[in-house]
């Protein structure tokens, strides 16, 4: 069994979760993505608040109620122009976008395809 980093751990503490997989290792290798037109939220050891944005910890928090998620639901995104949030299923490995009357659509199946998706766009 791998040794889990800092970050991983941080936010499994801070969250009560089990990372998937693949977003504990965009943890690692990013902590954070950020481009002009879109952030994927996340964790960096340099954070000196983990409430603020763009840290997962603090969206996933704060908007649990209001976006109606799950335990196990991460907020990993927000559009600039709508209240449309996209949230990683620690359970399923999927990507869906919800708003806070709590209607789901599945974007992509997992995290990985779902980041590529945002990278070459650049946007959510």
């Amino acid at each position: 069994m791998a040794l889990k980093s800092r970050r991983v751990q941080t936010v499994e503490k801070e969250l009560g979760v089990v990372l998937h997989p693949q977003y504990a290792s965009f943890l690692d290798q990013y902590g954070v993505y950020r481009t002009p037109e879109v952030t994927v939220y996340g964790y960096l050891e340099t954070f000196g608040n983990t409430i603020m944005l763009p840290s997962v910890i603090g969206a996933t928090a704060q908007r649990r109620a209001v976006y109606h998620l799950g335990p196990n639901h991460l907020l990993i995104a927000h559009t600039e122009d709508s209240d449309y949030v996209a949230v990683l299923d620690n359970d399923t490995g999927e990507v869906f976008e919800t708003d806070i009357n709590g209607e789901r659509t599945v974007v992509a199946p997992s995290f990985d395809e779902w980041f590529a998706m945002v990278r070459k766009r650049g946007y959510i």
